[in-house]
């Protein structure tokens, strides 16, 4: 497709640009899709929270199986569905070993358990038999900050350790202590059973239903709902700073594409002076005048001419961001993949660890969809330039002079402020003598819309991020 073409050459300039900060992820092609390019203004000035635009532009992920890359539903509706089916499971032997070390607990459970349950009236809510739910209430809860089993065996001073136990604790403490005795070294099969399924659960708590006290922030316009949190590591200052007019020349992207009309049915082209190629439809430049939406193939680029499109993108800067990481301290952010890394490569085996129960029916593969965007390479909406050799040049000239605005897109994507077309300006000027017309269409000089929220920048290629795509190998 001729658009690929371009796509690869404007790719291929933004990476020499960058190079430097793009480290070992380089860019992709991009298909701005629904979605359109990316609203860069992540802080919204007025509210000072993160801009909803720009969240719901960063927080999709990947549609499966489609090159350029194109955005699709949110990544937190497939990272909860995949993360729902991971669970924390004990290998046949350690099982074993922990089932014969509480049968001979079982007086002891069964004191705790029952002291437990004529205290609360009941058992902590949470997956796994009463005794795995009231072991990691009491890691969690009843210390500051949460602990182990095996710290609460080893303690000299258990009620030192639990000090954030409740008053109606107290009697449960002796009761734990003696168990823990008799458990003796299957404490750690414990531990690592109810600590992964507490953190799982936690984690999946975070992602499900974001609050402030987890992690989650707001939007702009929605101040009273929460949202798992990404974040734009890239300030906005240094963003405007790029595309600024005054600086942005510092950092652009020319593309001369020479176009010739070789049959009636036919174009080829040359980008930046290499290989010629052909193509049935002239589809990456669209200029709408009175209705005709083809008036550049029909009647610019046509049979007989010979025409020159410079395309000149200023201002190329990257722009990072990524998912917030879950925090085992603090209880906040909610990205965690290695527990579904760890299911992957486990798969089947007898052993203990992260396993799906069921198996997601999902390809984890740079193929599928179990991916999002970490980076985004920008600049400002693009300056055309056509100049083009026919004999028709006083009509083109006449079309253009009595139109007060004129429909722009460039490889389907509208050309303007909040992608209205009249922003643009255009001019026209023509020599007589060799027939020659060129034509200038220049971006608005302010850097961003009305609302400045709403303003966003052009996508030239972007880095992307599929966490579990070598788990398998």
């Amino acid at each position: 497709m001729i658009a690929d073409e371009i796509l690869n050459v404007l790719m291929g300039e933004a990476t020499k640009i960058l190079s430097q900060s793009l480290g070992t992820s380089k860019l992709e092609k991009f298909n701005a899709s629904a979605l359109g390019n990316m609203p860069y203004y992540w802080l919204d000035p007025n509210s000072q929270t993160f801009n909803s635009k720009t969240y719901s532009w960063i927080s999709a992920n990947l549609k499966a199986k489609t090159y350029p890359v194109q955005l699709d539903q949110p990544f937190t509706n497939t990272y909860i569905n995949v993360f729902n089916k991971v669970s924390y499971a004990l290998s046949s032997h350690d099982q074993a070993a922990l089932t014969a070390a509480s049968d001979k607990a079982t007086n002891e459970q069964g004191a705790l358990l029952n002291t437990w349950n004529r205290i609360y009236g009941g058992f902590p809510d949470g997956k796994g038999q009463p005794i795995d739910r009231v072991v990691a209430e009491i890691c969690s809860n009843w210390a500051s900050p949460r602990t182990t089993l095996a710290n609460i065996q080893n303690s000299k001073n258990v009620y030192n350790l639990l000090n954030a136990a409740p008053a109606s604790g107290k009697s449960i403490i002796p009761l734990l202590s003696k168990w823990l005795a008799v458990m003796g070294e299957s404490i750690s099969l414990i531990d690592n059973s109810t600590l992964n399924t507490s953190y799982l659960s936690d984690a999946l708590n975070v992602v499900s239903t974001p609050t402030v006290d987890n992690g989650g922030i707001v939007l702009s316009g929605d101040n009273n709902t929460y949202h798992p949190a990404f974040k734009v590591s890239t300030e906005v200052s240094d963003i405007l700073n790029a595309l600024d007019p005054a600086n942005a020349d510092k950092s652009k992207i020319t593309l001369s594409m020479d176009i010739q009309h070789s049959t009636e049915n036919e174009f080829s082209m040359s980008v930046n002076g290499g290989a010629r190629f052909s193509f049935p439809v002239l589809d990456f430049l669209s200029i709408n005048i009175g209705g005709n939406a083809n008036y550049f193939q029909s009647n610019i680029a046509k049979s007989g001419t010979s025409t020159n499109v410079v395309v000149t993108f200023t201002g190329v800067n990257l722009v990072n961001f990524g998912p917030v990481g879950f925090d085992m301290v603090t209880e906040k952010g909610w990205y965690w993949p290695d527990p579904i890394i760890e299911a992957i490569k486990n798969g089947n085996s007898d052993v203990s660890g992260f396993k799906f129960s069921p198996k997601p029916e999902i390809d984890f593969s740079t193929e599928g969809s179990f991916g999002f965007l970490t980076g985004a390479a920008i600049s400002n909406y693009p300056s055309i330039t056509i100049t083009t050799t026919s004999s028709q040049y006083d009509q083109v000239v006449k079309d253009l002079n009595q139109s007060s605005s004129l429909g722009l897109s460039f490889l389907g994507i509208p050309l303007g402020i909040n992608a209205s077309e009249s922003s643009y300006s255009h001019s026209v000027t023509q020599d007589s003598s060799n027939q020659t017309i060129t034509i200038t269409f220049n971006p608005p000089e302010k850097v961003y819309a009305d609302y400045v929220a709403d303003s966003t920048a052009w996508v030239l290629g972007v880095q992307t991020n599929y966490p579990c795509a070598d788990a398998n190998s």
